[in-house]
């Protein structure tokens, strides 16, 4: 999934890199922002998957206490 993540951000800097060659000029801070993004996509990623892990229930968790935290809160 990663991998397809990132390829967007492989696919806008290959597309920029042929927009520019077809000009005749090359953008630094197009491809500078092309990569950042790409690095911006995976770091985004990472976090999810964190979050995932920390938001899954954990092994060996009681669903009474989860119940009976629920009772308490009404």
């Amino acid at each position: 999934m990663n991998e397809e993540r990132n390829g967007g951000a492989d696919q806008i800097e290959g597309h920029l890199r042929q927009l520019f060659q077809d000009a005749g000029y090359e953008s630094k801070e197009l491809l500078d922002w092309a990569k950042q993004y790409g690095r911006l996509l995976q770091e985004n990623e990472r976090l999810k998957q964190e979050l995932r892990k920390l938001a899954a229930p954990k092994k060996g968790s009681d669903p009474f206490s989860t119940r009976l935290r629920d009772a308490l809160r009404e």
